[in-house]
């Protein structure tokens, strides 16, 4: 009985839910949600446009050019060696070598100095970012704490208009569940003597 009626009712107000929802606006939490996901995805697009700018700008193209020039002499350099090692004797050869340690180690504190110029901006963009990320969401704070405390309220109050009404359905229904229930029972065992 009270299962037909539990079943009447959700069939009631999911039918009804459904034409209502479909009129209303989005509500202040999805507004919020979307405007806090706009944010982020321009800070992130912003943070990646600086990094382009920098390596696009003059000076990274400089840091480019200056790693792509000493990766070339180091190469030419290491063809040359090697033409020469099989004139070369075993003396020759490694002088050479060291030669070319020098050439490795002037490369690695090349690369290290460009890595310590761009760290600072790397370093500075990713705070600037990471700050204003924290002001938005400090900024967002009261106003979720506000909308959660009015939906809150709006629910409690729907739901005390709403309890009067269904407990008069309930109590208009209950006479016809017990009927029904006794049909149903009476036709499942008809059902079940006939197979």
């Amino acid at each position: 009985m009270k299962l037909f009626v539990v079943l009447a009712l959700l069939a009631f107000t999911g039918c009804q839910a459904n034409v209502l929802r479909s009129d209303e606006p989005k509500s202040q939490l999805e507004l919020v949600n979307d405007a806090f996901r706009d944010y982020v995805a321009k800070a992130r697009q912003t943070a990646q446009d600086t990094l382009h700018s920098i390596r696009e700008s003059a000076f990274g193209q400089q840091v480019n050019d200056k790693i792509t020039e000493s990766v070339e002499v180091a190469r030419q350099y290491a063809a040359v060696v090697q033409d020469q090692v099989t004139v070369i004797g075993q003396e020759s050869y490694k002088k050479v070598s060291e030669q070319v340690e020098r050439l490795s180690g002037r490369l690695q504190q090349d690369i290290s100095e460009v890595r310590a110029q761009l760290e600072p901006y790397a370093e500075d963009l990713k705070e600037k970012v990471e700050q204003r990320l924290q002001e938005f969401q400090q900024s967002l704070a009261p106003l979720a704490e506000s909308l959660h405390t009015e939906v809150a309220q709006r629910a409690k109050a729907v739901q005390q208009t709403v309890a009067p009404y269904v407990e008069a359905l309930r109590e208009k229904l209950d006479p016809y569940t017990g009927d029904i229930k006794s049909q149903l029972t009476d036709l499942w065992e008809s059902l079940t003597k006939s197979d």
